[in-house]
This record gives structure tokens, sequence and C-alpha cells, in this order.
């Protein structure tokens, strides 16, 4: 599957029925891979925003370096490295 069939496929799933912490990070995966930065960033912000877990701040912080947002990269490393050090 290409990523924006994947993308399009999650956006269908969506519309049908809630999407898994697990799902939500597959979409953040699928759209950083696409460049599609604005549907990354509404599944991170969604990651980040309920009990992120150390997989959600590497996203984080994996959107922020292709945005060229090297300051938020770095929160999201460090909140990496505090939630697993």
């Amino acid at each position: 599957m290409h990523q924006p069939e994947a993308l399009k496929f999650w956006k269908q799933l969506a519309g049908k029925t809630a999407l898994t912490r697990e799902d939500v990070r597959d979409q953040a995966t699928i759209a950083i891979i696409a460049c599609d930065a604005s549907r990354a960033d509404v599944s991170v912000r969604e990651l980040i925003g309920s009990h992120a877990e150390p997989a959600d701040w590497l996203l984080s912080a994996q959107l922020s370096i292709q945005k060229n947002l090297r300051d938020e990269a770095k929160s999201g490393g460090v909140q990496l490295y505090w939630r697993t050090g």
C-alpha cells in the first residue's frame, strides 16, 4: 500500500470507528513518511495530549525535524530521554 492510499484508509477508518492509540501512531507514522505535515501534526498532538508514551515523543521529534523546528525536536527528545532514562 502506498502512503496516499494508507492515509486515505486511516481517514475512512476514523470515519467509521474510533481509532486506537496504536492506530493513531500508525497514522502519524505514515503521514510523516508521506510528508503530510498537517495530518501528522493532528495525530501527534492527539498522542502527546493524552498520556504520551516514549513512542509518541519520538514521533513528535521526527515531525519537528521534518518541519525544521529544531527546538521542538530537542524538546521531544528530552521528553523521550526522561521518560525512558
